[in-house]
């Protein structure tokens, strides 16, 4: 198996490095990142960020296609 296919074979640290590109451009808008991958009772927030006096809670979506529709699906 080639190293790419091995990069990507494990579905975690592919959401791992999406929410990493969506934090590296939230910052690049000013955010600021608070905490990644916080666990609740209620359940997981990917990302927490804070703009000015606001907190920012960031779900994080990928698809690698859109047979099955967009992100707004998943």
């Amino acid at each position: 198996m080639s190293w790419f296919k091995q990069l990507w074979q494990n579905s975690r640290e592919k959401g791992q490095y999406y929410e990493r590109q969506a934090q590296k451009y939230l910052e690049a808008q000013g955010l600021k990142a608070i905490e990644r991958n916080y666990y609740c009772p209620y359940g997981e927030l990917d990302v927490i960020m804070k703009d000015g006096d606001t907190l920012v809670f960031v779900e994080v979506k990928f698809r690698k296609n859109n047979i099955k529709g967009g992100a707004n699906y998943a």
